[in-house]
């Protein structure tokens, strides 16, 4: 008997240690932490493993970021009139009190030239206003196109020859009057310009030149314009030159 009371004696002790391990081992349950008393493990996380054994890490998904708003582009400068075909300077567009309208290119660096400033978005360099700062003829004061009020509205088309001013206006949208004509090309700073005709129509409108006059003004066709005028004219580029 007394050997067999020594050989229970370390069975039962092993027993007790596994038993023991068990309820103190790291895989324990919650049941079984509840049944010795002790508040639940927090809950724990999966972890994967790659190949050979090496833990992968899951970066936790973020929100995607808004896309930032584009900021609008305000440039300040003279308006230099370009011969498209060979891109030499025919001058800038003057600032001229006499005829209390913009009028006409100023070739000579007398301080005449008229100065303008615009804002546009980058993402849609179009519509946009372009306004004189310095002016020396009387308000409006944006560059844009326009009759006299009274007159029919023109009508720019292939085949017809109406024109309509280079001139300064109201912020205006039409029939008579149109201010937010411009388009920006951002690189070259190129400037074109598009009239929209009375019955909605976007008219194909070119910015042309008539040199013995001195004038500028938009037709819809040059050829139908020139072909039974007097004084022909030219079609030119109009460019800023930003300080």
């Amino acid at each position: 008997m007394g050997s067999m009371s020594n050989l229970k004696l370390p069975f039962l002790l092993v027993i007790f240690f596994c038993v023991g391990s068990a309820l103190c081992s790291p895989f324990e349950t919650n049941a079984q932490r509840l049944a010795r008393g002790l508040p639940p493990k927090p809950p724990r996380f999966r972890r994967f493993l790659g190949r050979g054994g090496t833990p992968v890490l899951f970066a936790r998904a973020s929100a995607s970021p808004s896309p930032s708003a584009v900021a609008s582009v305000t440039l300040t400068g003279r308006l230099q009139v370009r011969n498209p075909e060979d891109g030499s300077v025919l001058g800038n567009v003057r600032n001229w009190a006499t005829g209390g309208t913009i009028s006409g290119v100023n070739s000579l660096s007398n301080g005449q030239d008229l100065i303008v400033k615009f804002s546009y978005n980058p993402s849609r360099p179009s519509g946009f206003n372009i306004i004189s700062t310095n002016a020396a003829f009387p308000a409006p004061f944006y560059v844009g196109a326009g009759i006299a009020a009274g007159s029919n509205p023109p009508n720019l088309a292939v085949g017809s020859r109406d024109t309509v001013p280079f001139t300064n206006v109201d912020l205006s949208s039409g029939p008579l009057e149109e201010s937010a004509i411009w388009f920006i090309d951002p690189t070259t700073k190129k400037l074109t310009a598009r009239w929209t005709n009375a019955d909605g129509s976007a008219a194909p409108t070119t910015l042309v030149y008539d040199i013995r006059e001195n004038s500028l003004f938009f037709v819809g066709d040059i050829d139908a314009y020139n072909k039974d005028n007097d004084t022909p004219a030219s079609p030119i580029d109009l460019f800023l030159v930003p300080f």
